[in-house]
């Protein structure tokens, strides 16, 4: 619990500074950075099309639409999903052997790792957020 909130205290005053330095833990294969799913209209969805979340995994990580974690890890080289849009499955397999540590790698903010599905159209981003204004988004792969 000690080194927790040692932790949180870093990255508290880390943003706080505006510091570029490492988070503990990251070395030059782990990299914090956050991960998420997400559709047009969050779940659960009072309107627009249903997505239900079958398989969804980013390397050793399961994900759902609608949710994410953010964590010190290995930046993982595959993606994985089937999912049922308005009751039509979808499957999705990436290959991300493009992304590495060094692209994830925060500045003064946290990055993350975005598999946004527009019915069966998903785009894996990177979502890098700007004081002051929109997060810059890179898309990484589409499909």
């Amino acid at each position: 619990m000690k080194k927790r909130a040692t932790t949180v205290a870093l990255l508290a005053a880390c943003l706080a500074t505006g510091c570029v330095s490492r988070v503990p833990g990251e070395t030059e294969d782990l990299v914090y950075y956050c991960m998420e799913g997400r559709v047009p209209v969050p779940p659960p969805d009072t309107w627009g099309p249903k997505y239900e979340t079958e398989v969804f995994l980013y390397g050793p990580h399961r994900l759902a639409f609608g949710s994410g974690q953010c964590g010190v890890y290995r930046v993982s080289r595959t993606a994985h999903m089937r999912y049922r849009v308005n009751g039509q499955v979808v499957e999705k397999h990436f290959d991300l052997s493009g992304l590495d540590a060094k692209r994830l790698r925060r500045g003064s903010y946290a990055k993350t790792l975005q598999f946004f599905a527009n019915m069966d159209r998903v785009e894996v981003r990177i979502s890098t957020p700007v004081q002051g204004d929109f997060p810059r988004i890179e898309v990484v792969a589409s499909q």
